[in-house]
């Protein structure tokens, strides 16, 4: 099973796969179209080649007519000539002399009769038949033998219709004894409307069967010929004759394709059809009409004698093609073999350069220009990795470097955020909890709240501008710097410019800080704060009426030098709660590209009922994160809630 399916994916098997699909395509469409071509030409080749065939029987047969009616024509002639004596006499030795010429001279005329109607020529009623038997003329006398041939077709039909008539195909059993078909032309008295008598010649109708059957087995065709009421005259089978007529044929086969072929060869029409197919073979068949006597030939051809050539053509295609497939596919596995020798040590040395054997020696192959290209890149990666793998470990080392000092940072910068613990105990009168999220491992984000002293509570916000290791850097000169001066300042106008005066005087790359920076007087509840350029803080009063303090009272920290900074009091009510938070809440983005904002933020505080600092923090925490496309974060996000009591409550 693994050989087989090694095989199946092998060069050689998938080219072999796909031009025997390309060839069998190509055969199927060739043979189809091939087919369809020639099936058309072969069709109007046969067409015109049966059409010639029965024109040319037609032609031939109807010349024999001609012939026998120029015979009668002869007669009727001579008759015309002659003088009816006045009683029944002999046979008249001029016209016996004529007929009996005529016959040896005209071997397909098997008799003639001459009949007269005795009502009409009284004088001469007479009716003889002539005809040569065994090398013998005989004369037959019809009166003497008692045959009333009045009442025969080829007497009555012509002498009503006064027209000539050939009759169908009848056994003469007076005469010759022969399956015979009569031509009979009507002779007039001196009355020109008026038919006295009937000349009848007689033909043989195995003579025409024999002609059409032998001209029609040159072509490897059969004939049918049928009378003007449908009778089987001409069949291959000879058992059919004269007993079965198409219509019976169709009737038996119930046939539908071929009784209307019956009706219209009996209108006299010319056609080129197939038949229903019978035994599991097509036939086709032409015909056309007799003029003379209204019958009509068809030569029947089966399809396949006409496809003989066609289906030896497309034999031979076939052939041709599965010969060239055979050739390509020998030649591809060959060309595949010496393909896949230098590629399978291309291979073996490529897998132990993976393994990091930068040292294996690569084989140059001549045979093909493609290999010995591929071989030189793989040299060329040979090399190209062993110098990588060298930078890689260099790099490697200087990136676990940083990522050491980054674990320092991080772990520093969480050091430096008070972390939420009895905050009661340490600050009578007040609950106070925050929290900060880096976008990345640490942050540029500060928030930190103290004692300054026995009384007095200080809180700040800062955000650094940008984020990674030097906004934290930044961050934590700031955080120690506001617990060094908050405490010598000796107010808070004097702790900003300090802190602007610092981030003014050091170059770093994240000196530009906004902040919010705030004391309590915790005996008396009055608040003293500050916005540098930062964003609005909330105060959420006890009925969840919500005020906006938006309004900021110097610049942001560390752009000038030389900066006006103003302070505002607030004097905090019991259960007031301020609420403060950074840039990285707003500006927070969906996948819609929309941000948080404001708005949805105050709804927010709003709709919380007599909440506690950690559930303020943690709600707007919960409704950002669900907001925003994580994938979009590039902020810090950072929250400090801080709910005022009374100094006498204890919790």
């Amino acid at each position: 099973m693994q050989l087989i399916r090694y095989m199946r994916s092998s060069l050689a098997y998938q080219l072999i796969t796909m031009i025997f699909l390309v060839v069998v395509i190509f055969l199927i469409i060739s043979v189809v179209l091939t087919r369809g071509i020639m099936t058309r030409a072969m069709l109007r080749n046969t067409e015109r080649t049966l059409n010639y065939l029965v024109s040319d029987n037609i032609r031939s047969i109807q010349n024999r007519l001609e012939q026998i009616q120029g015979r009668a024509q002869d007669i009727l002639s001579l008759i015309h000539t002659r003088t009816l004596p006045d009683e029944e006499p002999e046979a008249d030795p001029a016209i016996a002399a004529f007929l009996h010429d005529m016959l040896k001279r005209n071997p397909e005329i098997e008799s003639v009769y001459l009949a007269y109607d005795k009502d009409l020529v009284p004088q001469n009623p007479g009716a003889r038949g002539y005809y040569i038997n065994l090398g013998k003329f005989t004369i037959l006398d019809l009166n003497r033998l008692g045959i009333d041939f009045r009442n025969r077709d080829w007497f009555q039909i012509p002498q009503l219709t006064k027209k000539e008539h050939w009759s169908e195909p009848w056994f003469d059993a007076d005469g010759k004894k022969l399956m015979i078909t009569s031509y009979s032309l009507p002779i007039y008295g001196d009355n020109v409307d008026e038919v006295i008598g009937i000349i009848r010649l007689d033909i043989a109708l195995s003579a025409l069967q024999r002609k059409v059957i032998s001209s029609n087995h040159q072509h490897q065709g059969s004939a049918i010929l049928i009378s003007h009421s449908g009778r089987i005259l001409v069949h291959e089978d000879e058992s059919k004759l004269l007993n079965e007529t198409i219509f019976s044929l169709a009737e038996e086969d119930n046939d539908i394709l071929l009784r209307q072929i019956g009706k219209d060869m009996l209108a006299g029409k010319h056609d080129f059809v197939k038949l229903s197919e019978t035994g599991g073979s097509s036939q086709w068949i032409c015909y056309a009409p007799l003029v003379l006597n209204n019958w009509s030939l068809g030569i029947i051809f089966n399809e396949k004698d006409i496809f003989r050539d066609l289906n030896t053509l497309l034999l031979i295609l076939t052939l041709f093609l599965i010969g060239g497939f055979l050739a390509i596919a020998i030649i591809i596995s060959y060309m595949a073999w010496r393909i896949n020798s230098p590629l399978r040590q291309l291979a073996a040395a490529t897998y132990s350069i993976g393994q990091g054997d930068f040292e294996v020696d690569v084989p140059l192959s001549t045979s093909f220009n493609e290999i010995r290209y591929l071989s030189n890149a793989i040299v060329n990666m040979r090399d190209s990795l062993r110098l990588y793998m060298a930078d890689l470990l260099s790099t490697t080392a200087a990136k676990n470097r940083i990522e050491s000092e980054l674990r320092i940072a991080s772990l520093v910068q969480k050091n430096l955020i008070p972390q939420n613990n009895d905050q009661t105990r340490l600050f009578p009168g007040l609950r106070v909890f925050g929290i900060l999220e880096p976008a990345k491992d640490i942050g540029g984000d500060l928030f930190d709240y103290f004692r300054l002293d026995e009384s007095r509570f200080c809180f700040v916000i800062a955000d650094v501008l940008g984020n990674g290791l030097v906004a934290a850097m930044t961050m934590i000169v700031v955080n120690t710097l506001i617990r060094t001066k908050a405490r010598t300042a000796g107010s808070l106008k004097q702790l900003l410019l300090d802190v602007n005066n610092y981030l003014c005087e050091t170059q770093s790359e994240s000196n530009f800080v906004t902040a919010i920076i705030g004391m309590i007087d915790l005996r008396t509840g009055l608040m003293e704060y500050s916005n540098a350029g930062h964003v609005p803080m909330y105060l959420r009063k006890v009925g969840r009426h919500l005020v906006k303090y938006g309004e900021t009272q110097s610049t942001a920290l560390g752009i000038f030098p030389d900066i006006e900074v103003e302070t505002r009091t607030l004097q905090l009510d019991l259960g007031d709660t301020v609420i403060l938070f950074t840039d990285g809440i707003t500006e927070a983005m969906s996948k819609a590209e929309a941000f948080f904002g404001e708005q949805r933020l105050e709804l927010l505080i709003q709709d919380l009922h007599n909440p506690e600092p950690e559930t303020i923090v943690k709600s707007i925490l919960n409704s950002v994160r669900d907001f925003t496309d994580q994938n979009k974060q590039t902020d810090d996000t950072t929250i400090l809630v801080i709910e005022y009591l009374h100094p006498m409550v204890r919790i």
